[in-house]
Parts: structure tokens; sequence; C-alpha cells
């Protein structure tokens, strides 16, 4: 990693120029700023390079299809950004709006504790968008802030007696040595990156899975793209039960150092197959 600086500056690709993030701007009128409608991604970049960009652009072209949104090229842009960055670890992220206003930003690597304490939260989840990673989050940064409330880190969502999905991640369940985790198909959840990653390299089972699967587990792990697996120390159930998990357990990690690994190997300037 570039060690010129102590932390990198955040910059931005704004119409064609790479500029301080603090001095990008997007249109008012936008409807995508205006009504959330738009969608973005959310990238690991890893000494300069980006992990999983082709995963990633796949992804926002399926969102901005189920949107009716037309993707620019977003590849020109991230490494006009990438190089401006340097070879720093990182964050980017791509945002399409409504209407047509596309921005790039790339920032220094977030904090994240060392393990998670989740708060379970039952409410309806999915719809007609479920699979589209959009810019209309609020449902999602209200359960962050309930689970904050209830001094949990994150918010683990179950509905119909199904667990779902975390507010910012996916969950991954180990019984016996197995990977198990919610079927995006089956469950009305984001198709997740980081848990394809892992499925390239470890063996993970795709089911739906009952809310009480969650109590009996031997670990529990968060997956995402910025913090790949996360052991889960706690879970906070509405009725003020709770479980306790060994965090990071072996087999978490095992699939955080593997994770890391194929970062290590596929991290690489943005471009398509």
């Amino acid at each position: 990693m570039n060690t010129e600086h102590s932390q990198p500056k955040a910059l931005a690709w704004v119409d064609g120029a790479v500029v301080a993030a603090r001095d990008a701007t997007v249109p008012l009128s936008d409807e995508g700023v205006l009504r959330g409608d738009g969608v973005f991604e959310t990238l690991l970049v890893r000494n300069g390079l980006i992990h999983a960009f082709g995963q990633h652009h796949g992804r926002l072209l399926r969102s901005a299809h189920q949107l009716g949104l037309v993707v620019p090229d977003v590849v020109a842009p991230m490494a006009a950004l990438l190089d401006a960055y340097g070879a720093f670890d990182g964050i980017a992220k791509i945002v399409l709006l409504r209407g047509g206003t596309l921005r790039l930003m790339v920032s220094g690597p977030a904090p994240w504790p060392g393990t998670l304490n989740l708060d379970v939260q039952d409410m309806p989840w999915g719809g007609p968008l479920a699979g589209a990673k959009t810019l209309s989050y609020a449902l999602n940064q209200f359960c962050v802030r309930q689970a904050q409330m209830n001094g949990c880190d994150d918010a683990l969502v179950v509905h119909d007696g199904f667990v779902r999905e975390l507010a910012h991640g996916t969950i991954v369940l180990v019984e016996d040595g197995n990977l198990v985790t919610p079927d995006p198909q089956l469950s009305q959840i984001l198709s997740s990156v980081t848990l394809d990653v892992l499925a390239s390299v470890r063996t993970v089972r795709f089911e739906r899975v009952a809310v009480e699967r969650l109590r009996t587990a031997d670990e529990l792990f968060v997956l995402s793209a910025t913090r790949l697996a996360v052991g889960v120390n706690q879970l906070r159930f509405a009725n003020g039960d709770s479980c306790r998990f060994t965090a990071p357990g072996v087999v978490t990690q095992d699939a955080h150092a593997a994770l890391e690994t194929h970062v290590s190997m596929h991290a690489a300037r943005p471009q398509l197959a």
C-alpha cells in the first residue's frame, strides 16, 4: 500500500474530471436525488486495484435494467479515478441516477469492528425490486438505527419465519462445517457479489433458512464487499433473548482467509471480460 501519505484523499469523477470528493456535486433536480430513484455499487479497492469489478458491473447492469436505466461506460471513469487515487486501499462507489447523472467516488477504508452483534428484526422485506441495488436505502438505514438503539452493530432482517439479509450485508451460517446462506431467488434479497466469490472457492449451500436455525448454528458470519467475512458474536431477538457464538470461529476465519487470497490474486485495473 502507498505510504507517501498517512491517508489517501477522497476523490470523485464528475462529468469527465477527477475532483476532490468534497467538491463533487449532483443536479438537485435529478429524480435520483429527489426520490432515491437510481442504482449503485460499492467495491473494494486494494493497493489501487479493484476487486471483482466485472461481477459488480454485471449486478449494476441488472439493477439498472430492473429500473429501466441505461448504464453508460464506467470502465474509463473508474480507471481515471483509481489512477488519480494511487496505490492505496479504499472503497469505491458507482452511482447512477434517474436523470442520467453518473458519479464515481473513492475514499479510504472504513473501520469495521472485529466481530458483530446483530439485532434480529422481523419486518416485510423484498418486493418487485428486491434483486436491485437501489439508492432507496431509507428502510435499511432505519433498521440500522434501531439496531444501534438496541446496542447492536447491524440489523438482521427476518420475515414469515425465514432469514433474509442484513441491512448492509449477507448472513452465512456454519452448520457442522457446512456454509449455508439464504437463497436470493427464494428469499427476495439482493444477490451478493462477495458471496458469489466465496462460493467459487468454498462450497456454499443456498437454501430457505428458517429463523430457528440461527439459534443452533455453530458459527455465523457476515459478508460484504468492503469487510469480507466478519464473525457474529451475538444475536439479539425482539423478545429479549440472545444467542452467543465463538467469533470469529475456525470456519469464519477460513472463509475470510480465502476471500483475502482471492482479493490479492484477482484485484486488477477495471476491465470487462
